[in-house]
């Protein structure tokens, strides 16, 4: 009996045994879990602050990127009397070197801007003329329990304005009376409306609207009749070694006379023919859409895809128009340092040693200025600030054009650049500067008519004298190859866009 018992006993003895051991795993278990559990929660809490930290970080990028053209919009559109601060290499040099914080939202993040190199000359991928100059942007941010690093190599493209023959940011018509051939390139940030009276030719690789293309009138629907020769796209068009092909871009009428009916020919209205109906536009007598038809018309003769006429509908974007130097006769500026006031009354401005008012920068800069006062009569002042009105009496005169829209004729003053170049008083620095004075609505409109200055030449800034002008039948104009910013005139107004970001 005793024996019975012991052995019982000893049964409850190792099953306690089992169960405090059942106990204790399972009380070691759940601590694991719990522990588990808590690095988890850890290391998901730290990849939450390390992701905050890296897309903070990498949005600060973007941020820094437009702090970079605001500083170059504000250095280059600069106040009242001051000029463009980037005018030659020198001055760019250094110009984006920094070491900030800029704030994003509730959190700053510190960032330093670095040149990688000196600016050079170059060109887009578009082929225009441009001043290339490589930065890193890198940005540090921190978040509680995290940091991160981003950087972002960007190459600064300065496109020089003045290489344009047209740069319109609404619709542009371009429809001349008398056979027109334009140099340089064409670029509007909507339509582009395109014909001719008698002729038109485009001598540019660059003929690009963000909207789209239309051979015809931009307000009314009358289809161009006219030849427009656009010239096949070449890597330099300015080069005398590249030949010159152009092609005519098919009118209304010469697609009808091969059974094709379309609004205006071949424009961004046209759909396409497809003669057999096969969708494929392959066939003996299709005609492939516009988007299609543009490439293959104005396209290098190599295999390469660049066209000279390019619309949205191949990609070509809206760009940010140059910010540029007042262009009034007259800026305010701080009250009392000035030296002109302004006469509401008359609408006239007069010289004043504490005067609210001074002179708008390129009223201030030019060799010669011609101002057209409300009641008509005018002055003339040259660089130095000496009056030259009694001697340009053969160069400006007095009339009107009719304005048939406004149904009332606009004063005018008349410039003859012949008569100027003879006179001796044309602009050393070639900047000739016209503005009506106090024009408003009440006074009626006033503008100014130039005569004798067909043809435009191209000279080198240097030597900015009158010996490089070339009468009588041209005027000056500059240098068009930009290898330096020396050869870009004064004022020169840039595009200033972002190519070759990488980040790392």
């Amino acid at each position: 009996m005793k024996l019975r018992r012991r052995a019982n006993a000893e049964r409850r003895g190792a099953i306690l045994v089992i169960v405090a051991l059942v106990v204790i795993f399972a009380a070691m278990g759940a601590v694991l879990m719990t522990m588990n559990a808590a690095s988890s929660n850890q290391r998901a809490e730290t990849e939450r602050h390390s992701t905050r930290a890296r897309f903070l970080a990498r949005g600060a990028l973007e941020v820094v990127q437009q702090l970079v053209a605001d500083r170059f919009f504000r250095t280059n559109a600069t106040q009242a009397s001051t000029s463009y601060l980037i005018e030659s290499f020198d001055q760019v040099k250094g110009l984006f070197d920094e070491t900030n914080v800029a704030k994003i939202g509730e959190h700053e993040v510190t960032y330093q801007i670095r040149e990688l190199d000196d600016p050079t000359a170059g060109k887009t991928t578009d082929g225009l003329n441009a001043f290339l100059l490589p930065i890193e942007i890198r940005t540090d941010a921190s978040v509680p329990g995290a940091k991160a690093t981003a950087r972002r190599m960007v190459v600064l493209t300065f496109v020089p304005v003045y290489q344009f023959a047209a740069f319109f940011d609404m619709d542009l018509e371009i429809w001349p009376g008398p056979a027109m051939v334009l140099n340089g390139p064409v670029h509007t940030n909507g339509n582009l409306y395109v014909g001719a009276d008698t002729s038109i030719t485009f001598d540019t690789n660059y003929i690009h609207a963000a909207g789209s293309f239309y051979q015809s009138r931009a307000y009314a629907p009358i289809p161009n009749a006219k030849p427009v020769m656009i010239r096949r796209w070449v890597d330099d068009p300015n080069s005398s070694s590249t030949p010159a092909e152009y092609v005519q871009l098919p009118t209304k009428d010469q697609m009808a006379a091969d059974g094709i009916l379309t609004t205006n020919g071949m424009d961004s209205l046209f759909p396409g023919f497809d003669r057999d109906g096969d969708g494929l536009f392959l066939s003996a007598g299709d005609q492939k859409p516009f988007g299609s038809a543009a490439v293959e018309l104005f396209k290098t003769s190599s295999s390469s895809s660049s066209a000279t006429l390019q619309t949205g509908e191949h990609g070509v974007k809206s760009i940010a128009l140059p910010q540029m130097s007042s262009k009034a006769p007259f800026v305010a500026t701080e009250p009392g340092t000035g030296g002109w006031d302004y006469d509401p009354k008359t609408g006239e401005y007069s010289a004043s040693a504490d005067g609210d008012y001074v002179r708008g920068p390129y009223h201030e800069q030019a060799g010669l200025k011609i101002l057209l006062a409300p009641d008509g009569t005018w002055t003339a002042v040259d660089g130095n600030g000496i009056d030259v009105t009694a001697r340009l009496g053969g160069v400006v005169h007095l009339g009107s054009v009719a304005d048939v829209r406004e149904k009332n004729d606009v004063k005018v003053a008349e410039i003859d650049m012949r008569a100027l170049a003879a006179s001796g008083e044309f602009p050393p620095n070639g900047l000739l500067y016209l503005a009506a004075v106090g024009d408003t609505p009440k006074d009626g409109s006033r503008g100014f008519l130039v005569k004798h200055g067909a043809e435009l030449a191209e000279y080198s800034v240097e030597p900015r004298d009158a010996s490089a002008y070339d009468p009588p039948n041209r005027h000056w104009a500059y240098d068009t190859s930009f290898n330096d910013f020396d050869s870009l005139p004064p004022f020169t107004p840039f595009l200033l866009q972002f190519a070759a970001a990488a980040e790392y």
